[in-house]
C-alpha cells in the first residue's frame, strides 16, 4: 500500500511540473527540480532528526552492528508504510528526473539538466534505507553476500524490536 500512495503522488507531482510546461519548458524543470529537492531534503531530515540514540533502551540490547542496522534503517522499522511510501516517491521523483534532464540538456538548459539528473544519484542511498526489502531483497537472492548479510541483520534486529516491545506492553 505505501509503494502505491508513494508512486501516486510522484505522478501527481510530475504531472503538475509537466501541466506549468505549457508555459515553458524551463518554467517546468525549475518547478520539477524545486519540488524533488524540497521534499528529498524533508525526507532527509525527518530521517536524520528522528534517528535513535546508541544508549536507547532498545539499543542496550543489541550488538554495535545491530545497533548501526537499527539507526541506519530506523524509519523502516518504526514506520513500514510511510517509508515504503516516501521510498517510491523519491524514486518516482528520480526516474521522472531523467526525462527532465534530458529535456533539459537537448534545449540547453544545462544547470536545470544536470540538477535533475543528479538527483537520480543523491536520493539513491535514502531511498534504500526507507525500503531496503525492495532494494536488496533481489540481490540477496541472487547471491550478493552483502545484501544477504545486511538483511539478515535487519531480520534480526527487527525480531529484537518486537520482543521488547512485547515485553513493554506486558
Amino acid at each position: 500500500m505505501g509503494t502505491m500512495l508513494g508512486n501516486f503522488l510522484a505522478l501527481i507531482t510530475v504531472v503538475a511540473s509537466a501541466l506549468v510546461g505549457f508555459v515553458s519548458l524551463k518554467a517546468s524543470a525549475v518547478t520539477f527540480v524545486t519540488i524533488a529537492y524540497v521534499l528529498w531534503l524533508i525526507i532527509l531530515l525527518s530521517n536524520l532528526f528522528t534517528k535513535p540514540s546508541k544508549n536507547a533502551p532498545l539499543c542496550r540490547l543489541m550488538h554495535p552492528k545491530e545497533i548501526e542496522t537499527y539507526r541506519s534503517y530506523h524509519l523502516h522499522f518504526w514506520f513500514p508504510g510511510a517509508a515504503q511510501a516516501y521510498s517510491a516517491l523519491l524514486n518516482g521523483l528520480r526516474v521522472a528526473g531523467f526525462a527532465w534532464g534530458g529535456l533539459c540538456l537537448w534545449k540547453g538548459l544545462y544547470w536545470l539538466g544536470g540538477a535533475s539528473i543528479a538527483y537520480f544519484f543523491i536520493t539513491g542511498g535514502l531511498i534504500l534505507k526507507l525500503n531496503p526489502w525492495l532494494y536488496m531483497g533481489t540481490e540477496a537472492q541472487k547471491g550478493n553476500q552483502v545484501a544477504s548479510e545486511q538483511l539478515h541483520l535487519i531480520e534480526r534486529v527487527q525480531a529484537k524490536r518486537e520482543a521488547y516491545n512485547a515485553e513493554q506492553e506486558a
